[in-house]
C-alpha cells in the first residue's frame, strides 16, 4: 500500500508541475480477474467538477438499473483517514473509488460499494472523467477516438518517460 501511494504521489507531483490535478480511480472486486488503477491528469480549473460528476453518474447508474446497484459515495479527506484505511483493508469489500489529488498533494477520496451480483457499468470511472473533461466520445476505451497507432503510442510513452524521470521513485 505504501509503495502504491508513493507511485501515486510521484505521478501527481509530475502533473502538479504542469498545473494539473490528478484523479485516480479503480474498482476493487472480490471476483475480479485483474486489478488496475486508472490515472487522469485534470486541469486545476476542472477539479471542482469531479465530485459533482461522481454524484451525477451514481444517480444515473442506479436510475438506469431501476434499483440501487451502487451505494451513495462516501467522502474521506486524505489517505490517512483511519476509517478509510480500515474500509479498504477489508478484503470482502467490492467498491469503486476516486482519489482527487490537487497540486499540493491534498486529496479527497470518494468510495461506493456495490453488489457484485448486480450489473454495474465497468466504464463508470471513464464516464465520470469524460463528463468532467467534456469528452463524451472517450467513455469507452475501444472507441475510435481513443485509439492510437503503435507509432503514436510509442511517442506518448517516450514523452511520459521524459516528463516522469525526475519524479520516478525507483
Amino acid at each position: 500500500y505504501k509503495e502504491l501511494l508513493a507511485y501515486q504521489h510521484s505521478i501527481a507531483d509530475m502533473f502538479a508541475k504542469l498545473d494539473m490535478g490528478t484523479v485516480f480511480f479503480d474498482f476493487n472486486m472480490t471476483t475480479g480477474v485483474h486489478y488496475h488503477i486508472q490515472t487522469v491528469p485534470v486541469p486545476v480549473k476542472f477539479l471542482s467538477k469531479v465530485a459533482k460528476a461522481i454524484d451525477r453518474q451514481y444517480k444515473f447508474q442506479n436510475k438506469k438499473a431501476g434499483e440501487e446497484v451502487m451505494s451513495e459515495f462516501k467522502k474521506y479527506i486524505g489517505e490517512d483517514d483511519p476509517e478509510y484505511k480500515e474500509f479498504i483493508s477489508d478484503k470482502s469489500q467490492n467498491f469503486i473509488q476516486f482519489k482527487i489529488m490537487n497540486t499540493r498533494r491534498k486529496c479527497e477520496i470518494y468510495v461506493s460499494t456495490f453488489d457484485p451480483t448486480k450489473r454495474i457499468d465497468m466504464q463508470f470511472g471513464r464516464s465520470v472523467m469524460a463528463y468532467v473533461l467534456n469528452q463524451p466520445k472517450r467513455v469507452y476505451w475501444n472507441n475510435e477516438v481513443c485509439q492510437e497507432t503503435e507509432k503514436q503510442e510509442k511517442k506518448n510513452v517516450e514523452l511520459f518517460q521524459v516528463a516522469y524521470n525526475e519524479f520516478d521513485i525507483v
